[in-house]
């Protein structure tokens, strides 16, 4: 192995290698995932997700008692989609990962009946101590091979997350059964779950690999969070459509105030001349009670 520089960058995917000496014997590499880290992090997790599902719970409680209050989104038809969101991230399978797929259940966390999660510390350090791999379907994507002569070249647009399987028959390479297009060694997948991957099989002597293709559920949440926040997302969508009705609120409350003004008004002046002609029939009657008297007189 020769490199132009001490600093190594493509021996081990993730890692950088910085040479500062020689060595007269072999040096062994290794790398661990470190279980006070990895505790640290869903802690953190479970403590976002907790604090996230809790105000939502509170903002859309529907109250039928005198003694709760009612929330003001209570019966809003996108927050609740949104806790749904939440939940089930908390059961959904993670696949694409070696001896998958995976879930939140393996790594100890537990849902609560009210909706949130808590970690199980004994699961996640048995789970961690059988397979360590197993915190990167949480944290981390992946794009690996099994077989070093295999590398993926291309992920297409309509590719999903998945383990797929290189097989070689009578010449021709196939991924989950379905033949690939050749191009030299660029082999295409133009149909399945594989459709538009092309992957690089740098010798013809290959007669099978794996290919691991994962989005970790980290990456599943952000993306989803990323559509409902975006610029024309539900969450942006809804705000304006509330914006709009609150307008029309503040332009139906100015037009009622001015029709107020205006039967205010009408009826002000409706009493005074109301007033009037009683004043006048007052004096009438004033008048017709003197004429009595003055006859019987």
């Amino acid at each position: 192995m020769t490199r132009p520089s001490n600093s190594i960058k493509d021996l081990f995917k993730g890692y950088t290698l910085e040479l500062e000496k020689t060595s007269s014997s072999a040096v062994n590499i290794s790398s661990s995932q470190n279980l006070t880290t990895i505790n640290n992090l869903l802690d953190n997790f479970i403590e976002a997700y907790n604090s996230v599902y809790a105000n939502i719970t509170v903002m859309t409680n529907a109250s039928f008692s005198s003694n709760e209050s009612t929330g003001p989104l209570a019966g809003d038809s996108l927050a609740r989609s949104i806790q749904r969101e939440l939940r089930s991230f908390t059961t959904q399978s993670i696949t694409g990962y070696e001896n998958g797929p995976y879930s939140m259940s393996l790594l100890g966390i537990q849902t609560n009946r009210d909706g949130s999660i808590a970690l199980n510390t004994n699961t996640l350090k048995n789970s961690f101590e059988a397979n360590p791999k197993i915190v990167d379907a949480i944290f981390k994507d992946q794009l690996t091979s099994d077989n070093a002569e295999v590398e993926v070249t291309t992920i297409g647009t309509d590719t999903l997350p998945g383990s797929y399987a290189i097989t070689k028959d009578s010449g021709n390479y196939n991924i989950d059964g379905v033949q690939m297009t050749a191009n030299g060694t660029l082999y295409t997948s133009g149909s399945g779950n594989s459709n538009g991957m092309v992957v690089n099989i740098a010798s013809s002597d290959v007669t099978s690999a794996n290919i691991y293709y994962g989005h970790s559920l980290m990456r599943k949440i952000d993306e989803s969070l990323t559509n409902f926040l975006a610029y024309n997302g539900d969450i942006n969508n809804r705000i304006s459509n509330l914006n709009t009705k609150l307008g029309d609120f503040r332009e139906q409350k100015t037009s009622l105030e001015e029709r107020m003004d205006r039967l205010t008004e009408r009826y002000t002046l409706q009493f005074a001349s109301m007033e009037q002609s009683i004043a006048g029939m007052k004096e009438t009657g004033n008048y017709l009670d003197q004429m009595l008297k003055q006859e019987k007189d």
